[in-house]
């Protein structure tokens, strides 16, 4: 069984926008300021362009944009599926008064699906949609800030939430400790731009999710240490009469910071509750998930700028879940199915949602080019991954039901090539390569995995 179309098209459009968004920080500010986060590399530094200069004073009005074309090609034996993906987006930012400022920004996305299984379609979607809006006010010294309107949330490393909503957030901070707490809304996001979907009902009328959280962090010795906390309650209209609302609260606690001269970690894990509808009833059940990730770096200060990289993600599973984006997947007993509403990079070639799974993950990062004069071959880096993929549960499959159906603990292992080249200040070029070879939890027929994305973004 393959995925369908849609989220096949779904996938390839958020690969799109992890990817550009490695590039795209020309404007940052603030932490509150996250125009476009570094969507699944939040600590992936590896994977991350060098920054332009920060270009906002504190005064009048800037504005600028910028145009991202992506190409993307996925291929698995007979199966074939190519996209074309051009986003464009252009802001405006304008002090109000001193230490205030609003901020939009509006987005032009065309997605278009160039091939698939051996024919050639001619088949497109467009969304013009405001992007981000909102107003953020702080006091003096920054120590507390308010921010209304439409804009990116954040918990944690962005595995819980990670996303663009309306509603308002409260960051503060003192000599010994910080902390956020927001209030957001997805039901005013288009339903084609919307990505808290998670039924027919939702994706055809755009879900209506209410998320209330926040955390509180605080340093010591180079280290900060979080606790995260998150509410997320469905309001979707129900389809047909049958209940399909899933509800879920998350605790998490966090860690990262450096632990010696060239060394980086972060560490993050989540436990879920709630209330699930068990499938094809109308009666609920506990939600009893967790989940956690781990990363670290070693960066070593010689010629090339090596980095040597390892990683592990875990989710659990539910033998009684065939779909771990489903409201309603689950058809026996509590749900033991981790659900996140958040973003997780686990290779390109599986893509694997971070449910019923294990990731093991190594590699390195090279700056081929950093003994050169030459600027334009400076920044480019390049970086390699490869990663070896378990079942928590062997009965159970992983992400949409279609993957990894046998009973067996073995999923596969995949291998990613990445290159990021900043040729100029505004220019920059990307490629991913992503291979995907799968283990005995799939059918012996089952073809190696094959995922290509070249891409160019041209800020101005």
């Amino acid at each position: 069984m393959k995925p369908r179309l849609h989220h096949a098209v779904a996938a390839f459009f958020l690969i799109g926008m992890i990817a550009a968004s490695s590039l795209l920080f020309a404007d940052t500010v603030t932490s509150s300021d996250r125009y476009f986060p570094d969507s699944g590399y939040q600590y992936d530094a590896d994977m991350r362009a060098a920054e332009l200069p920060r270009s906002f004073s504190g005064r009048g009005v800037q504005y600028g944009g910028w145009i991202t074309p992506v190409f993307m090609d996925q291929r698995d034996g007979d199966n074939s599926l190519t996209t074309a993906m051009i986003s464009a987006r252009l802001w405006l930012k304008a002090y109000l008064w001193d230490h205030s400022y609003v901020y939009i920004r509006v987005k032009n996305v065309f997605l278009g699906v160039l091939y698939q299984d051996g024919f050639n379609l001619d088949r497109a979607d467009n969304v013009v949609d405001l992007d981000v809006g909102f107003i953020e006010i702080s006091n003096s010294r920054h120590s507390m800030t308010l921010t209304l309107g439409r804009k990116f949330f954040l918990l944690g490393t962005g595995l819980v939430l990670d996303g663009r909503g309306d509603g308002l957030q409260f960051d503060f901070r003192t000599s010994y400790i910080s902390g956020t707490f927001f209030g957001m809304y997805t039901g005013l996001i288009l339903k084609d731009d919307n990505p808290y979907g998670m039924s027919d009902k939702d994706i055809s009328t755009g879900a209506r999710r209410v998320f209330v959280g926040g955390s509180l962090s605080t340093d010591f010795y180079n280290q900060t240490l979080y606790v995260l906390g998150l509410v997320q309650l469905d309001f979707g209209a129900e389809h047909m009469g049958i209940q399909s609302r899933y509800n879920s609260l998350y605790y998490g606690i966090g860690i990262n910071g450096v632990l010696f001269t060239g060394l980086y970690y972060y560490a993050e894990f989540v436990y879920e509750l709630g209330k699930d509808v068990l499938s094809g009833t109308t009666r609920l059940k506990n939600i009893m998930a967790c989940a956690g990730t781990f990363s670290l770096y070693y960066y070593f200060n010689t010629m090339l700028n090596p980095v040597i990289i390892a990683q592990y993600g875990f989710g659990s599973g539910d033998p009684s879940r065939n779909n771990y984006r489903n409201p309603t997947g689950n058809s026996e007993g509590n749900d033991w199915g981790f659900i996140y509403f958040g973003t997780y990079s686990g290779g390109y070639g599986l893509r694997p949602l971070l449910a019923n799974v294990h990731v093991l993950r190594g590699g390195f990062a090279l700056t081929p080019f950093d003994w050169t004069q030459a600027a334009l071959l400076k920044q480019m880096n390049i970086v390699v991954k490869y990663s070896y993929y378990l079942k928590h549960r062997a009965q159970a499959g992983i992400n949409y039901g279609a993957d990894a159906l046998k009973n067996s603990r073995d999923i596969g292992h995949g291998l990613d090539l990445s290159l990021r080249w900043k040729m100029f200040h505004d220019l920059s070029f990307f490629v991913n390569y992503g291979l995907f070879a799968p283990g005995a939890a799939y059918d012996s027929s089952e073809d190696i995995r094959h995922f290509t994305m070249v891409g160019f973004n041209f800020i101005f």
